[in-house]
C-alpha cells in the first residue's frame, strides 16, 4: 500500500482537530459499538456480553415523520449496494446503473441522493472515515493507560472493519490509486478525512511516549504499522474456517506490537 501518509513530526504535535468531518446526512457507529472498548477493560464482563456488544444496537426511535423515514431507507440502501459494488469492481467497474438496477429505485431517483457517481463514492469514504475517527475520540481516556486505550482502539477497529468489510476494502483501493480525474474538493475532502484520522493515531501515540508508557519512536510509522497490522488481521480471518474472535485478535496483536516474538 501507498506510503502517502501526514507528517507528524514529534510527540508533542498535537493541534486541536474538529471531531467529525461533517459529511452529507453522516451517520455514527453505535453506541453499542463505542461502549465496546470500555467493556475490553472491565473484568467483570464476561464473553457473552462482549458477543452481545459485538451486534448492531437498534438506533434509537426518533421521531421523524414516514416520507422522512423513508428517504433515509432508500439512502442507506443505496450506500450499502454502491459500496459492495466499489469493493468488488472498483470505481471503473461501478457504474451507476448498476446501483439503479440492484437497489430497483430509477437514476432520478439516484440523483436526488448523490450527484454523481463521484459524490456517491467519496461519500461513502468519507463517512467511514468519520466513524474510525469517532472510535479512536471514543476510546481515548486519559485516566487509564495508553496501552489500554491502544487496545480497546484496535478491538473496535477490528470489529468495525469486520462488519463493514466493503468500506474496508474500498478505503485500500483508493490510498492505493486515489481517484483520477477532476473531482476536485470531493476527493481533497476524503483525503484530509484520512490524514485526520492518522494524525490523531499518531497524537495518541505521542501521548504514551510523554507519559513513558511507550519508548520513543517515529510516530508517523508506529501509527502506520499499527493501521496496517489491523488491516492484515481484518483481511487474513474472512474465511469460515478461520473466523476468530475480535477480541482474540485484538489481543493477539496488541501482543505482536508492543512485545513483538522475542520471548521474555
Amino acid at each position: 500500500m501507498s506510503d502517502s501518509y501526514p507528517r507528524v513530526d514529534d510527540a508533542s504535535t498535537e493541534r486541536p482537530i474538529p471531531l467529525r468531518y461533517q459529511a452529507d446526512e453522516e451517520f455514527r457507529p453505535s453506541s453499542s459499538l463505542l461502549n465496546l472498548g470500555t467493556a475490553l477493560l472491565n473484568p467483570r464482563i464476561e464473553r457473552g456480553d462482549i458477543a452481545e456488544l459485538e451486534e448492531d444496537a437498534p438506533l434509537k426511535e426518533i421521531p421523524l415523520g414516514r416520507r422522512e423515514r423513508e428517504r433515509l431507507m432508500r439512502r442507506r440502501e443505496i450506500l450499502l449496494t454502491a459500496r459492495r459494488l466499489f469493493a468488488a469492481n472498483g470505481y471503473t467497474g461501478t457504474t451507476l446503473d448498476e446501483v439503479a438496477r440492484l437497489t430497483e429505485f430509477s437514476k432520478p431517483t439516484l440523483y436526488q441522493y448523490f450527484r454523481n457517481k463521484d459524490h456517491l463514492y467519496f461519500t461513502i469514504l468519507e463517512e467511514g472515515l468519520a466513524d474510525m475517527r469517532g472510535i479512536l475520540d471514543k476510546e481515548s481516556h486519559a485516566e487509564r493507560s495508553m496501552g489500554d486505550n491502544l487496545r480497546a482502539i484496535v478491538l473496535l477497529l477490528l470489529i468495525y472493519f469486520r462488519k463493514n468489510t466493503d468500506f474496508f476494502l474500498m478505503l485500500r483501493q483508493y490510498r492505493d490509486q486515489p481517484r483520477p480525474g477532476d473531482v476536485g474538493d470531493m476527493q481533497n475532502a476524503t483525503r484530509d478525512g484520512w490524514e485526520r484520522f492518522h494524525q490523531r493515531l499518531a497524537a495518541l501515540l505521542g501521548r504514551g511516549v510523554r507519559r513513558g508508557d511507550f519508548a520513543r519512536y517515529d510516530l508517523n510509522q508506529l501509527a502506520s504499522i499499527l493501521f496496517e497490522a489491523v488491516g492484515v488481521y481484518t483481511l487474513a480471518f474472512q474465511k469460515p474456517d478461520e473466523l476468530r474472535s475480535a477480541r482474540e485478535m485484538a489481543d493477539e496483536l496488541m501482543n505482536l506490537f508492543f512485545y513483538g516474538i522475542l520471548q521474555r
